[in-house]
């Protein structure tokens, strides 16, 4: 009988230690909150920029627009390489101190070249971005730049 406790008593153990492990690896396998934002975008794009419109007054809403270079997902019609596009976001200058990804960095944006975004469809002709997730380039480039797999979830 001490025999088959002890015997039990291995196997729970053994349960729980895997369990515990396969916790611990999936916390890390995880996608962190931006990669989600990213995973629901409409679209995934490359931008050639052409002109930077400021917000009022900081923090504000900004505009850029410029030219569809690469499109990398659509889940909509209607967006093509070499559509003009407008593009908004929340925005503000001096962005040391702020939540990551919660506003574009005005300053950036404005200099950029190229941008590599996320993009949702507004109503009408206009897009904003998905989450403030963009990310300034020199040039565009043939593959996308964003890490578009993590555990095996396609963004």
């Amino acid at each position: 009988m001490a025999s088959v406790r002890a015997a039990w008593a291995l196997l729970a153990g053994g349960l729980l230690f895997g369990l515990a492990a396969f916790v611990a690896g999936t916390a890390d396998a995880a996608p962190e909150p931006n990669y989600n934002v990213r995973l629901r975008a409409d679209f995934h794009i490359q931008v050639e920029l052409d002109s930077f419109r400021p917000p009022v007054a900081y923090p504000g809403e900004c505009q850029v627009s410029g030219t569809v270079a690469h499109v990398f997902r659509s889940r909509l019609s209607g967006l093509e390489v070499g559509d003009s596009i407008e593009i908004a976001t929340p925005c503000d200058v001096a962005l040391e101190g702020q939540p990551p990804a919660t506003v574009a960095d005005a300053e950036e944006l404005e200099s950029a070249p190229v941008i590599e975004v996320f993009l949702n469809a507004r109503d009408g002709a206009a897009y904003e971005m998905a989450g403030s997730q963009y990310m300034a380039l020199k040039a565009v480039t043939d593959e996308p730049m964003y890490e578009t797999e993590r555990a095996g979830i396609m963004c």
